[in-house]
């Protein structure tokens, strides 16, 4: 069974995908644990806490598997399975069980700007870029549903057009027009702030 595991590895997703299928349920395991740390992430961006992602991503996992058979190859398997997660996300945003939590999308855990700002003799500069990043976490939770989802695929996930396209069931076009406005909200959000001095 280990040999098994271990020969998987030098498999695609497809071909994965295909024994899974054909009983070698085992495998299900090592395919999906390649893509948790991604629909984790999904979900924190979504602004949910840590247990409510966990929650997101066991569901998620759960109904790749049970789905696995109506995978058609018609796109990646990591596609797909993002897919399924940024779903789950909107039901839950939908329905009203958002809980106010920190936007996740600009934020970044490793970092201590109050220790970095005490130990740098640019603390003041840090300080500016930690002010910027506030205001951008602040101005992506609060942009309409439609704008934020591309935003997050394409600028933070780094999806391409087509695969955000495919990901929202929208054109290629739609996804360039809602990045478009998406950039400006965030744009007219920053002038306002320089022009009143909000730095």
């Amino acid at each position: 069974m280990e040999h098994d595991i271990i020969a998987a590895n030098l498999l695609s997703d497809e071909e994965i995908i295909e024994k899974i299928i054909n009983g070698e349920s085992i495998l299900f395991e090592q395919l999906i644990s390649k893509y948790s740390s991604l629909l984790y992430k999904i979900a924190r961006r979504y602004g949910f806490n840590h247990q409510s992602a966990e929650d997101l991503l066991q569901d998620t996992q759960i109904a790749a598997y049970c789905n696995l058979s109506q995978f058609k190859f018609r796109s990646t398997f990591k596609t797909w399975l993002s897919k399924i997660m940024i779903n789950k996300c909107l039901y839950k945003l939908k329905n009203g069980y958002r809980k106010h939590e920190e936007c996740y999308c600009l934020k970044n855990e490793t970092i201590d700007y109050t220790q970095i700002c005490k130990e740098s003799e640019n603390g003041e500069i840090i300080f500016l870029k930690k002010e910027l990043r506030d205001v951008l976490q602040k101005t992506i939770k609060k942009m309409p549903f439609v704008y934020k989802n591309v935003f997050i695929l394409r600028e933070v996930e780094g999806y391409s057009v087509s695969e955000t396209a495919n990901l929202l069931n929208i054109s290629d076009i739609n996804v360039r027009v809602r990045l478009t406005r998406a950039k400006m909200i965030l744009q007219k959000k920053l002038r306002r702030l320089y022009s009143l001095g909000g730095f």
